[in-house]
């Protein structure tokens, strides 16, 4: 309950900044991700990571390429497009969007061999009717 209380006023700030400012997304996104990364260096020298620890994992191009993608497709990118969209959609409605994208694993989770439930395929049929009735009664 407090996660979605969280989510749902940091979405609203977002967009009162974004609509009552000559700020873009873009920006929006920079400087959330700079405090972000601010704090978690903060976090890092408060913990003191064992250096021996970081040592043992075997850094390998393959692994520092895919540790880029994920963190430019799965964090810059999936903010900035939140940041947009908070700017130009009502909050309620972008916010709604956004928390649907667990549906799009299915067909992943079905790709990689994974038994997909009857529960999960209703899940997400429940999912598209409510994003059509809220497109529909908007």
């Amino acid at each position: 309950m407090l996660a979605a209380i969280a989510n749902s006023s940091g979405a609203i700030i977002s967009r009162f900044a974004l609509l009552s400012s000559d700020i873009t997304p873009l920006w929006s996104t920079l400087f959330r991700l700079i405090g972000g990364t601010i704090i978690v260096v903060l976090l890092l020298f408060v913990q003191r990571i064992n250096q021996g620890e970081l040592g043992k994992i075997n850094w390998s191009m393959k692994l520092v390429g895919g540790i880029f993608i994920a963190t430019f497709g799965g964090t810059y990118l999936a903010i900035w497009l939140q940041q947009t969209s908070l700017k130009f959609a009502p909050a309620g409605i972008a916010q709604t969007l956004l928390a649907t994208s667990p549906i799009f694993i299915i067909p992943v989770a079905a790709q990689m061999g994974e038994k997909i439930s009857i529960r999960s395929v209703f899940g997400v049929l429940v999912a598209v009717v409510g994003i059509s009735l809220l497109f529909t009664f908007q």
